[in-house]
């Protein structure tokens, strides 16, 4: 009986608040959504961030294994020519 009542008057407080406060019901809500945006902005920039970051290393990495067959190119030629 006791944690009934309990609940009872919690969800009474409950709707009393939110007669007496739409208002910061509706703040709430609005602060829950921009939290939300927020997040997902947040997580969007990141997901940008790591996909250049990838672009960028594959794109160095293909210079570099240019650079390395190049080498490698020259350093056979010259050991034929030898």
């Amino acid at each position: 009986m006791v944690i009934e009542v309990v609940l009872l008057g919690m969800v009474v407080v409950m709707v009393m608040l939110v007669m007496v406060t739409e208002v910061g019901l509706v703040v709430m809500v609005v602060t829950i959504v921009m939290v939300l945006v927020v997040m997902l902005v947040v997580v969007v920039l990141v997901v940008l961030v790591l996909a250049i970051l990838v672009l960028v290393v594959v794109v160095v990495a293909m210079s570099m294994m240019k650079v390395v067959l190049v080498m490698v190119v020259l350093i056979m030629l010259v050991m034929v020519g030898w």
